[in-house]
């Protein structure tokens, strides 16, 4: 056994480390170098710590956003649960933010949205800022309700182009695009099955993306035991959609939205002085005001709906199908 390969040995590193550092054994070797200076100098130092920053810093030079679980933190990502908040609002507008999604998505989302489509609601507001995740079969499943036409969805891709699985459209079933729009709020910081369902979205019918653009992370990460307590989930793979590429760019909105700084979120206007009592239209028309007014992106995505509901009676079978009548798209 060589030298260098008995000095990583007894400090504890990882045997794929020491094959990455195969590769560079005619170069420098910082991490050796590093690791030598400290025992030298008698320099007192965790290994399991320097340990995990040294993986933590090979791995996030392939991908910046891989990171190392421990068993638990593992088994809490498997538990995460998808729906941050899920609110009904006045003028029958629904609001859904997710933390991303996950494995629970599927049957939640997929189930509100059905449930308030048939309640014949205004539309949805899924504010998916900062959203991540990592279930592509609930990706699958919430693009069902609003693609339609070619059952190709799009294909996951191993770094040398081959074709690892293809996800097409499971049936083909009537879509919510006619009356029930579905309004999606974006950042740069979406991405993942949040950003892959944004992507697949993007100009379906009854479907308008408001923000910015997302994260551009065209990757799909797979979870990859190291040890019995080390989970590395890193980019190894590479989504192709059956539309626009989205890698690097990221997905466009159909309105952009500014951010604006603390200072500049608008405030609500005062109520003014009048003789006669407020009626419970003004008064829904206040709380739904309180709601989105400081948030430019959501104030947007509520005027929108309004717009909509004021031209076209979605969830009315009768009025959508009237010759001339309103659609998004």
């Amino acid at each position: 056994m060589s030298m260098r390969l008995s000095f990583f040995l007894s400090a504890g590193l990882p045997v794929f480390l020491l094959s990455a550092c195969a590769f560079c054994v005619d170069g420098p070797q910082p991490v050796e170098d590093v690791y030598k200076v400290l025992l030298d100098k008698s320099v007192p130092f965790d290994v399991n710590k320097t340990r995990k920053a040294t993986v933590e810093s090979l791995v996030k030079a392939v991908d910046p956003h891989a990171i190392l679980l421990t068993a638990e933190e593992y088994h809490e990502f498997l538990m995460m649960k998808s729906v941050a908040k899920s609110e009904e609002w006045p003028e029958g507008i629904c609001y859904l933010k997710l933390r991303g999604i996950y494995r629970d998505a599927a049957d939640e989302v997929v189930g509100l949205i059905r449930k308030w489509s048939e309640a014949g609601k205004t539309g949805v507001i899924l504010d998916l800022r900062s959203a991540s995740g990592e279930s592509l079969a609930s990706v699958d499943r919430i693009a069902e309700l609003y693609v339609s036409g070619d059952p190709f969805l799009y294909q996951i891709k191993d770094r040398q182009g081959n074709v690892i699985k293809t996800h097409r459209l499971k049936g083909i079933t009537a879509t919510l695009g006619s009356n029930m729009p579905l309004m999606l709020i974006v950042n740069e910081a979406t991405t993942e099955a949040s950003e892959i369902l944004v992507a697949l979205l993007k100009n379906r019918r009854g479907v308008l993306i408001v923000g910015s653009h997302t994260s551009g992370d065209a990757s799909f990460r797979e979870n990859i035991p190291l040890s019995q307590d080390e989970i590395l989930r890193i980019a190894t793979r590479l989504v192709v959609i059956n539309g626009p590429q989205f890698e690097s760019t990221g997905v466009l909105p159909d309105v952009t939205i500014a951010a604006v700084s603390g200072r500049d979120t608008p405030k609500i206007p005062e109520k003014g002085i009048t003789i006669k009592p407020e009626s419970e239209k003004a008064k829904l028309d206040r709380e739904l005001m309180k709601k989105v007014y400081s948030d430019p992106a959501l104030l947007r995505t509520t005027d929108i709906l309004l717009g909509l509901k004021a031209t076209v009676f979605y969830g009315n079978e009768t009025a959508t199908n009237t010759p001339g009548s309103a659609e998004i798209r």
